[in-house]
């Protein structure tokens, strides 16, 4: 519930951003998404971060550049197998693309592999990320 909250408050609200950056808080976010326990909880995470790196150019950089999920993460979540996180992923992965450094981020983790992997197979006919 708290995922959701936060992704009402932030989402498209400039302040509530501002707020959850002041508050230190936002790693919280990327606490649900690697709770791979949960895949509900990591798809609303997932896209309540994408809605937020939406609203904020500075959010986005700050998630490609300042924490590990770029280069620690996203590969694994690609990987995961279950078709509704691998959508919210891919979503959120084409958000976070816009930023400059994601580039030379990616390619330090298994994100580039799992994205090829991705691509060569033929299951991706049922995912919308793309």
């Amino acid at each position: 519930d708290i995922v959701a909250c936060v992704g009402v408050l932030v989402a498209g609200f400039t302040p509530g951003l501002s707020d959850l950056f002041a508050s230190g808080e936002a790693p919280v976010l990327l606490n649900c998404l690697y709770c791979s326990e949960h895949p509900p909880l990591q798809i609303l995470a997932a896209e309540v971060l994408t809605d937020a790196a939406s609203s904020s150019s500075m959010f986005t950089t700050w998630l490609v550049t300042e924490t590990d999920l770029v280069g620690g993460h996203l590969g694994e979540l690609l990987e995961g197998g279950h078709t509704e996180l691998v959508d919210a992923t891919l979503r959120l992965c084409k958000r976070l693309s816009s930023a400059e450094a994601f580039s030379h981020s990616v390619q330090k983790g298994t994100a580039v592999r799992a994205l090829q992997k991705l691509a060569e197979s033929e299951s991706t006919d049922t995912l919308t990320g793309f």
